[in-house]
């Protein structure tokens, strides 16, 4: 966003020397300068405002404000992110979910494989006690 100061000079004072300023809500966002522009380069919705800019001669012998004007910056990104972290978090959501369910029948495997392999052992271990009496 780009605020331009527009002044006219007297036409019998065409070489005075003019310095700008720019207020937001009745504070200054920019001192004096002979720059007669305020930009902000990603403008958000915090930048929504009453803006004014101040026109002075170099030696402050002369002293002009504008109106305000109104600029509503409106929160279309604002949106795109909140949609954004949205899915994000859904997709967070069903990974974290899918490593509970696999981490669950892993274990419930590794007990039902265990348990097989106790069994095993035991009948081994039981015929291996009947062949020796």
């Amino acid at each position: 966003m780009t605020l331009t100061c527009n002044t006219s000079l007297s036409p019998l004072r065409p070489r005075t020397q003019l310095k700008f300023a720019f207020h937001k809500d009745g504070r200054n966002v920019q001192e004096f300068s002979s720059y007669n522009q305020y930009g902000v380069q990603s403008t958000q919705v915090k930048d929504s405002g009453n803006y004014s800019c101040e026109v002075t001669t170099a030696t402050n012998s002369v002293k002009k404000r504008s109106q305000e004007m109104l600029v509503e910056i409106k929160g279309v990104m604002d949106t795109d992110y909140m949609l954004q972290n949205i899915i994000r978090l859904l997709a967070s959501g069903i990974l974290l979910l899918t490593g509970v369910v696999i981490f669950y029948f892993n274990i419930k495997t590794g007990r039902s494989a265990k348990t097989k392999d106790d069994k095993d052992a035991e009948e081994r271990v039981e015929e291996h006690q009947l062949s020796s009496q």
